[in-house]
């Protein structure tokens, strides 16, 4: 045979056994692959509500929500009782850095918690501020409403913080994005 002929014909049966080999491995690992992230998840949403169980509610929000980061909610229930849904969102803020948060809204429609999971590229004591205690302190305990009239382009809301405006207005738009869901998608 030309060896021309024969090694396309050698490389296509390497490419072959590889690609055999690759679809056996991912096939075995991916289970526990799932099974990890599923038991991390659960980890991350116990730091909101450490004695609850959680299911997963939505984890495709519709892009009136996921264009704000929200990617995906939780149910925390106590025992077979509901007490909060539980958003995880992932945002864009300063320098194209990443925030990533969950907030819970308990089911009175109060945002009942906030806990910064990821915070890249930001200013340390300006951006970084999300992460902290006083800025959560700005909108939790008060209602979806509320929180929902406020103009995140104002920087006399509230919560909007002056020189973190870059980080501040999309969390807070991110926040409202979150109350829209719990109005809409659960109140209903």
């Amino acid at each position: 045979m030309k060896p021309m002929v024969k090694l396309p014909i050698v490389l296509a049966l390497f490419a072959s056994v590889a690609t055999a080999g690759l679809a056996f491995v991912y096939h075995i690992a991916n289970p526990i692959i799932q099974q990890n992230q599923i038991a991390e998840e659960a980890d991350t949403l116990a730091q909101l509500y450490p004695s609850a169980t959680f299911e997963l509610y939505d984890d495709s929000p519709s892009a009136e929500y996921a264009d704000y980061g929200v990617t995906s909610v939780y149910t925390a229930k106590n025992g077979t009782t509901i007490i909060a849904y539980l958003y995880r969102v992932s945002i864009k803020a300063y320098k194209g850095g990443e925030v990533r948060y969950l907030l819970s809204i308990d089911i009175n429609g109060i945002y009942r918690g906030f806990k910064v999971l990821v915070m890249e590229d930001q200013t340390s004591g300006i951006g970084t501020i999300v992460a902290e205690p006083s800025f959560s302190a700005r909108f939790l305990n008060q209602s979806i409403e509320d929180i929902g009239e406020l103009d995140p382009t104002n920087l006399g809301n509230g919560v909007i913080v002056s020189g973190a405006t870059r980080t501040t207005q999309p969390t807070l738009m991110s926040i409202q994005a979150c109350g829209r869901h719990f109005q809409n998608e659960i109140e209903g």
